[in-house]
């Protein structure tokens, strides 16, 4: 044989019995048998391969592919065996070469190919039996080269349509992706003409999932075959979708498709897409190996197939041509669906939301950067915000700005006028005005200007579609308006600065912003001199001096109690409650936390928040939803010890918070998380040096507060505010922990309360039973005196401080807090202190046998 002498003569060997492709296999293991890895190994890497095997004709490269298909399937047929024994490391010997093999041109002829089919379809490769570990992809890429200009045989083709009927029924789910992707390249081997003129073979989406059947059907539907045809394009230009972001190709190429669809086509139909996925529910859908194995893995927990998920993300980063508002609108929402977390899961869609993101940065105009802004705060993924942030940056840089300047240029005013928007249905108008962050009014106004609540008939039957966009547009106000809220109480830790115009343009007279801005405090500074003041029946007012008068020179902040007077706090707490004016979060009711004596004495360190015992998952959700930084721990190497973590780039710092697991018996869940954590020290840390900072160097209000946040992850997250802790068990040192903390010592939080209260009670019905003292709220009721720890919100019942476990009633339609005047939102313990003071004072008239057992006990 020449290609046996050629090989002997190459490797300088004797005569040989074997054949040529032994011989090569054996010599090319020689090479490289010295080497301690060779999980990566290349063909290209090998003498042989340059020198033989690229040299060979097509008929002898194919007989070598053969040889490897017995070779490396004669090898997993046999079991494993140890990584250094020689069987195990030739293995990537020949997978080496036969996967090379189909990266070059090579002519196939008719049996030739069916041979290689049959050999996929029938051998087992590996030891799961995945019939996608073959090359199929690569050796269909082959034929659609070899007949681009010619048309396969009858026969050739019938073998091929049998084959796809093999691969169409594959439905190993997680090999989804790979399965659509050999479909389609079947259909282009089998659409290619022969008359050599380029053909466009349709494409559908194969992906198990109701968006197949939608947008299958909208493309037999298209009213012509042009449009099909470039329907069929975009779509298949979309399996390519399954970088991080797409490259300039593939905008450019998508553009020019959209362009010759026509881009309101391609806007209108992209959005019903969208839409459509929008109402689809998550399932999860057991799955059957062909060896008949039918399990549930969570990742097959989803609402899109993952090839038409791909499909998808890629019709997303086309989306990115547009920037209308319902467009900007469907990518929002869909970013924030996506990471809808599942329990046991996580995110539901990740990539399709980055896609979402993506393509929000890239719109042109600054709606899609403020759309980015808001999904910031709704989104506590990590890796989403981390993803968000970077955009955000870099549109910042761009812009030649700041972030924060970012987001003040990109809060829609959704056409409101000092909170209020009027749209005319004629003969009625609707009116939608913000009553507080995440809550509007919305009612009708007829000719003669009377009010209803109810939408006129006339208007759903006459308006419709302009009806179903004012309803999104309250709901947009009202998710704005909260978010923005969020982004302002995080402001304090900043400490921005504005000048008059630019105060004006983004707060004060801003449609939406000028809601929350006139309800809080400012600081003016002009010439060294500061005057904070109050929004007011159109005049700035100060508590103690009136109107004052402003200046358009003035430099404008958020004012802050830590940095003002005892007696300036308490002018401005009274003002408030006298005025009756709700803030839509605490800023003059704001707790301050300033150095102590220990933190001084520490100076690097404050353990204020140590030795807390926290349920996780509640303190993770809480630190996330503050912005810090916060994984769980569960029993792993390295789960037991760790800190959440609050970047403040402003300062050039990060604030640490220590936690520890609670290690004990089953004080962990079924996925190994911990389900309790004890608090250790906060610290700051230089961002660019990582050194520690001493405490009395950390700003004021920073300082504050950073401790406030934790106070409030402790405040809420406690074992101890849990009211069915006591009777539940668990360890001693935690029953200890929880009686202490219960009713132990009050707080900052609970400090604050406690200063409301004192303002509060005696303006309530409830005042001449209720009483403030130096821990308790204090109820005479008509059958016992209850005291109402105003840090835990639980209940002690005199005359032997009986413990009283009230659960609070999370389905109530209206708290406590809605209908008593407070002088803030976002306290949800002095709602609960206050429903319970309400409820116990009658307590004659409870009917609830869970708590009048208790009560008659």
């Amino acid at each position: 044989m020449e290609i046996l002498k050629n090989v002997l003569n190459f490797f300088g060997l004797e005569e040989s019995q074997e054949s040529p492709y032994a011989v090569i296999i054996k010599q090319s293991f020689k090479e490289v048998e010295d080497r301690q890895y060779l999980f990566s190994l290349k063909a290209t890497e090998l003498t042989a391969w340059e020198e033989i095997i690229k040299p060979l004709s097509d008929k002898e490269k194919v007989a070598f592919l053969f040889y490897l298909c017995d070779e490396i399937y004669a090898y997993y047929k046999l079991k494993k065996r140890n990584y250094n024994d020689n069987p195990y490391r030739r293995i990537y010997i020949l997978e080496a070469y036969f996967k090379q093999l189909f990266r070059i041109k090579i002519s196939w002829e008719d049996e030739e190919v069916k041979r290689l089919l049959s050999i996929f379809m029938s051998r087992q490769y590996r030891n799961w039996g995945n019939l996608f570990s073959w090359p199929i992809l690569s050796f269909l890429n082959q034929l659609l080269k070899q007949y681009k200009k010619t048309s396969i045989s009858k026969e050739l083709g019938e073998y091929l349509i049998h084959f796809r009927k093999k691969i169409d029924a594959y439905q190993e789910y997680q090999y989804e992706k790979e399965r659509v992707k050999v479909l389609d390249r079947i259909d282009q081997v089998l659409g290619n003409k022969s008359d050599g003129k380029p053909t466009i073979v349709p494409y559908y989406l194969k992906g198990n999932d109701p968006l197949k059947d939608k947008v299958n059907l909208s493309i037999e539907n298209w009213p012509n075959d042009l449009e099909q045809s470039v329907w069929f394009l975009l779509l298949r230009k979309t399996q390519s979708a399954s970088s991080s972001k797409p490259s300039a190709r593939y905008l450019k190429d998508s553009k020019a498709l959209i362009e010759q669809l026509g881009k309101d086509s391609f806007r209108n139909t992209i959005n019903e897409w969208m839409e459509f996925v929008l109402g689809l529910k998550e399932s999860l859908r057991d799955q059957v190996q062909l060896t008949g194995y039918s399990y549930r893995p969570n990742h097959f927990y989803g609402f899109l197939s993952p090839p038409n998920a791909v499909n998808l993300k890629g019709l997303i980063w086309m989306s990115s041509h547009f920037s209308d508002a319902r467009t900007l609108s469907n990518l929002s929402a869909l970013g924030e669906r996506c990471y809808k977390k599942v329990p046991g899961v996580g995110p539901i869609a990740p990539a399709l939301g980055n896609a979402c993101f993506y393509s929000l940065f890239k719109s042109r105009g600054l709606d899609g950067i403020g759309r980015l802004s808001r999904l910031k705060m709704k989104i506590k993924q990590p890796s989403a915000n981390k993803i968000i942030n970077k955009y955000l940056n870099q549109a910042a840089k761009e812009k030649g700005i700041s972030v924060h300047e970012i987001e003040d240029l990109a809060v829609d005013n959704f056409g409101l006028v000092d909170g209020r928007k009027e749209v005319n249905f004629d003969p009625f108008t609707a009116v939608i005005e913000i009553t507080k962050p995440g809550r509007t009014d919305f009612y009708w106004l007829k000719e003669d200007g009377k009010r209803q609540k109810s939408v006129p008939a006339l208007v759903k039957e006459k308006y419709p579609d302009k009806l179903k966009k004012l309803k999104q547009s309250k709901k947009q106000i009202e998710q704005s308006t909260s978010a923005q809220k969020e982004r302002i109480d995080r402001m304090f830790k900043v400490d921005r600065k504005w000048d008059m115009e630019t105060f004006r343009k983004h707060f004060l007279d801003h449609g939406l912003m000028s809601s929350i801005a006139k309800k809080l405090i400012w600081n003016f500074e002009h010439e060294g001199k500061m005057t904070p003041a109050i929004y007011l029946e159109g005049k700035w007012i100060h508590p103690e001096k009136g109107e004052v008068k402003i200046t358009e020179k003035a430099e404008v902040s958020l004012w802050h109690p830590a940095l003002d007077s005892v007696d300036g706090i308490e002018a401005w707490r009274n003002f408030l409650i006298e005025k009756e004016i709700q803030q839509p979060m605490k800023q003059a009711f704001r707790e301050v936390y300033l150095l102590t004596d220990a933190e001084i004495n520490t100076r690097t360190y404050s353990n204020r928040m140590a030795t807390h015992i926290l349920k996780q998952h509640q303190y993770v959700n809480l630190a996330k939803g503050r912005m810090w930084k916060a994984a769980l721990q569960g029993a792993w190497d390295g789960g037991y010890d760790d800190y959440c973590e609050l970047p403040i780039p402003e300062h050039n710092l990060r604030a640490q918070f220590w936690v520890q697991a609670v290690d004990g018996h089953d004080e962990f869940n079924d996925s190994g998380i911990w389900k309790y954590m004890s608090t250790d020290q906060i610290r700051f840390i230089k961002i660019d040096t990582g050194d520690v900072v001493e405490l009395v160097d950390v700003p004021r209000v920073l300082f504050s507060e950073v401790l406030r946040d934790v106070d409030l992850f402790v405040g809420v997250a406690s074992v101890g505010n849990d009211p069915t802790w006591h009777d539940n068990g668990g360890r001693p040192q935690m029953q200890t922990y929880w009686q202490s903390y219960s009713f132990g010592d009050l707080s900052e939080i609970a400090k604050n309360r406690k200063s409301i209260l004192k303002n509060l009670v005696p303006r309530l019905k409830i005042k001449e039973v209720a009483e403030v003292g130096e821990k308790f709220l204090t109820v005479k009721g008509k059958i016992r005196t209850y005291k109402i720890h105003m840090g835990s919100t639980n209940i002690l019942m005199e005359p032997n401080d009986q413990y009283l476990c009230i659960v609070p009633d999370r389905s109530q339609k209206k708290s406590v807090s809605e209908k008593v005047f407070i002088p803030f939102e976002g306290d949800q313990g002095l709602s609960i202190i206050l429903s319970k003071a309400f409820l116990l004072a009658e307590d004659d008239k409870i009917k609830d046998s869970t708590i009048t057992s208790q009560i008659r006990r």
